[in-house]
C-alpha cells in the first residue's frame, strides 16, 4: 500500500548503512564500499526472519549522539518533502519512506536516561510520523494537479486526436496499486515479449531497455512482482552473468534497477546527457512535434529530474529560428501551448509557400477585374519583392557567383552579390548571427517572391550598420528563414555604397575609387568544383583505358573434354644454344579435364599429368579431322 513504510536498503546513505550495520554487531564497515554494506546489511536482515538471526550487542550509541542524527535527518527529511513533486510508490517516495523508517528504527533503539531526554525522543517520533503524513497529503494533492503540470509533457507520447489518451494514460500512472493497471489484461509471459539486454557497449542502451521493459509490462498485462519473478528472463550474454551475482541482492523490481543503474550506467551518464541536451537543436527538415518529443524523451532518461520550465526553456532557445519572432509576444507557460501554437506557424508557413501570384490581365476572362501592375520594379513598400533565384539544396558542382566580404558590427560575412534582388536578405544563418550579435527583429510579415516563381515569406526586418571598406551605412535587412544563403548583397545595397562591380574581371570598386580586387568566389564551393573536374578528367582516363584493354582480351569460354593450346613460357638458354625467340607460342592440344572457375580450367596432357591455367594462356585447338 502507499502508506507503507518500509526500510528498503538500496535506498540507504553510507552513513545510515553504516548505523544499521554496527547496531546488529557487524562494525560500521568503514573498509567496505556502499554495495558491499547494502549486501552484508541485505543478508544480516535475512537472516532476522530465520532461527539463524545475529544477536544484537548492547545497543553502542549514547542518546546526545542519536539526537544530533536524528535532528539532521528529520531536517533532510522535510527538506526533502518540501521539493517533493511525485506519485506513490516511484522512486523518491520509496527513498523518503526508507529515510523515515531508518529515523523511526533509531529513535526506538535510542536510550534516553532524563526527562528531557524522554521528551525530546516524543517529539522527534511524533514530527517523524507527521513527516509521514504530510508526505502522503501531498501525494494525494500531486494526483489532483497532475493533469496540467506532468501531463503537459507526456502529451507528446500519445496519438493525436485518439480519443481518451490522456485519461488512459493518468489511470496508469496514478493507480494506487500496481495489480489494478493490468487486472484486465491477459498476462503476456516475458519470455515471449522478445526483449534482451546484454549490457555491452553498442548494443541498448540501459535506459532504452527501462523504458521498453515498461511499456510492454504495462501493454503485456505484467505485475512488477511478476516482473521481479520473471527477471532473468529479460537478460543474455554479459548481463545474464551479472544478474546471477546480485539476484540475491535486490528485494524487488525497484531494488533491481537501482543495482541495474550503478552497474550499467556511466559514472557521469546525467551530466553528459544534459551537455547533449544542450547541443540538440532542430533540424531543418524535423518538425517541430517530433523535436519537442525527441527533447523530452532525453529529458526522460536523466536520473535526476529537470523541471518543466526549464525543459520548456530549454526546447524555445533550440528551436527553428523561424519560430522565434512570432512566440516574443506569446506567453508560454506548458509543452502542449507550444506545439499547439507552432503547428499553426506551420500551417501559415505552408500557405506561404503555396501563394500563387495573380494570373496576369490578358489571361482573365473579365478583364475589367483583374489585377493590374502598376510598375515593372518592386521596391520595398511593395508586398512582393523580386529576389534573385535561390535554390532549395546547394549543388556540390560548384558556385562560381561572385561573394563580397562586409562587416556587421565588427563581425565579417560573407555576402552574394546578387544583381537580381533588389534588396539586401539574410536567411537563417545569417538572422541567427545577427541575433546573437545582439540585434533585433522588427516583426513585419511579406511575401518575397524569387526568379524562379518560389514565394518565400519575410517574417521582418533587422536594422543594422553594414561596412564595407571605409564606407557605412544603415541596411533594413530583410530576414527570409526559407533562403539558403547567409547573406544576399541586392542592388540597393550596391546603390548606397556607390560600389560598382565588374563581374567579368571580378573586381569592383567605389565610384570616386580606383578598381579592388574583393570580389572572389566562395572558397569551398570553388574546391568542390576543382574536386569534380579532376574526378571527370581520372574517369575518362580510366574508360580510355579499359577501352585500349578490352582489345586485346578474349572472351573464349571452354566446355570440358575440349582440346586447347597452352601458352609456352619458354626461355633462352645459351649453353644450350636455345632461343626462346625462335620457340613455339602454344603448345598441346590438352584436353580440359575440369572446369575450375569460369576463368580457370584443369588441364590433362596425353601423360595423365594434370595443372591448372587460366584462361588467358589457352587458346582453342582446331577439331581434329574424322
Amino acid at each position: 500500500m502507499p502508506g507503507e513504510i518500509k526500510l528498503d536498503v538500496n535506498r540507504l546513505t553510507k552513513e545510515e548503512l553504516g548505523y544499521e550495520l554496527r547496531v546488529r554487531g557487524l562494525g560500521e564497515g568503514g573498509n567496505l564500499t556502499v554495495v558491499e554494506m547494502r549486501a552484508v546489511l541485505r543478508n544480516a536482515l535475512h537472516l532476522e526472519k530465520t532461527s539463524l538471526a545475529i544477536k544484537s550487542p548492547t545497543y553502542p550509541y549514547k542518546f546526545a549522539e542519536d539526537s544530533v542524527a536524528l535532528t539532521a535527518n528529520l531536517d533532510t527529511v522535510n527538506s526533502l518533502i518540501d521539493e517533493f513533486c511525485g506519485i506513490a510508490n516511484d522512486s523518491k517516495y520509496k527513498g523518503l519512506m526508507s529515510k523515515i523508517a531508518h529515523a523511526l528504527g533509531r529513535v526506538n533503539r535510542s536510550s534516553p536516561s532524563s526527562e528531557a531526554e524522554k521528551e525530546t525522543k516524543m517529539d522527534i517520533r511524533l514530527k517523524l510520523l507527521l513527516a509521514v503524513d504530510r508526505l502522503q497529503e501531498k501525494t494525494k494533492k500531486d494526483r489532483k494537479t497532475r493533469d496540467s503540470t506532468v501531463f503537459d509533457l507526456s502529451v507528446l507520447r500519445q496519438t493525436v486526436g485518439q480519443p481518451g489518451a490522456h485519461s488512459s494514460a493518468m489511470e496508469a500512472e496514478h493507480s494506487s496499486s500496481d495489480e489494478e493497471q493490468v487486472v484486465k489484461l491477459k498476462p503476456v509471459p516475458v519470455r515471449d515479449w522478445g526483449l534482451k539486454f546484454t549490457g555491452r557497449p553498442g548494443d541498448m542502451l540501459f535506459t532504452t531497455a527501462l523504458e521498453r521493459v515498461e511499456e510492454k509490462r504495462r501493454s503485456r498485462g505484467i505485475s512488477r512482482a511478476r516482473l521481479f519473478t520473471d527477471a532473468v528472463d529479460l537478460f543474455e550474454s554479459d548481463a545474464h552473468t551479472w544478474y546471477n551475482l546480485v539476484k540475491n541482492w535486490a528485494t524487488d523490481w525497484e531494488s533491481l534497477i537501482e543495482l541495474m543503474r550503478e552497474q550499467f550506467l556511466p559514472k557521469n551518464f546525467d551530466r553528459d546527457l544534459f551537455e547533449e541536451i544542450k547541443r540538440r537543436t532542430q533540424g531543418s527538415q524535423e518538425s517541430i512535434g517530433l523535436y519537442i518529443a525527441s527533447m523530452i524523451g532525453l529529458f526522460n532518461k536523466m536520473r535526476t529530474p529537470i523541471a518543466e520550465e526549464t525543459q520548456l526553456e530549454m526546447i524555445l532557445e533550440r528551436i527553428d529560428p523561424y519560430y522565434h519572432p512570432f512566440l516574443a509576444f506569446e506567453n508560454i507557460t506548458s509543452v502542449t501551448q507550444f506545439l499547439t501554437y507552432c503547428r499553426k506557424l506551420d500551417v501559415k508557413r505552408g500557405l506561404a509557400k503555396s501563394y500563387i501570384p495573380p494570373p496576369p490581365k490578358k489571361k482573365s476572362l473579365v478583364p475589367e477585374l483583374a489585377y493590374a501592375s502598376t510598375s515593372t520594379s518592386v521596391s520595398s513598400s511593395h508586398s512582393s519583392l523580386v529576389v534573385g533565384e535561390v535554390p532549395t539544396t546547394r549543388s556540390v558542382t560548384g558556385d562560381q557567383r561572385p561573394y563580397l566580404e562586409v562587416s556587421v558590427l565588427g563581425f565579417p560575412m560573407m555576402g552574394l552579390l546578387d544583381s537580381g534582388a533588389s534588396r539586401t536578405l539574410v536567411g537563417a544563418t545569417g538572422y541567427e548571427i545577427l541575433r546573437q550579435i545582439g540585434l533585433s527583429l522588427q516583426p513585419m510579415v511579406t511575401q518575397c517572391k524569387v526568379a524562379n516563381g518560389q514565394m518565400c515569406a519575410s517574417i521582418g526586418y533587422v536594422s543594422t550598420p553594414v561596412t564595407l571598406g571605409d564606407k557605412a551605412r544603415i541596411k533594413d535587412i530583410l530576414v527570409i528563414p526559407e533562403l539558403s544563403h547567409k547573406l544576399i548583397l541586392g542592388v540597393g545595397f550596391w546603390v548606397s555604397m556607390n560600389i560598382i562591380p565588374d563581374l567579368r574581371q571580378r573586381i569592383w570598386h567605389f565610384s570616386d575609387h580606383e578598381p579592388s580586387t574583393e570580389i572572389r568566389e566562395n572558397r569551398k564551393l570553388a574546391f568542390a568544383r576543382i574536386y569534380k573536374d579532376v574526378q571527370a578528367k581520372l574517369s575518362k582516363a580510366y574508360d580510355r583505358s579499359k577501352h585500349q584493354y578490352n582489345l586485346r582480351r578474349r572472351l573464349d569460354q571452354f566446355s570440358l573434354n575440349q582440346k586447347v593450346w597452352r601458352r609456352l613460357h619458354a626461355q633462352s638458354d645459351a649453353t644450350k644454344y636455345f632461343s626462346a625467340k625462335l620457340a613455339p607460342k602454344f603448345v598441346g592440344p590438352f584436353t580440359i579435364s575440369k572446369i575450375v572457375s569460369p576463368w580457370t580450367y584443369e588441364l590433362k596432357d596425353p601423360n595423365g599429368k594434370r595443372t591448372v591455367w587460366h584462361i588467358k594462356d589457352l587458346k582453342a585447338h582446331p577439331p581434329d579431322l574424322e
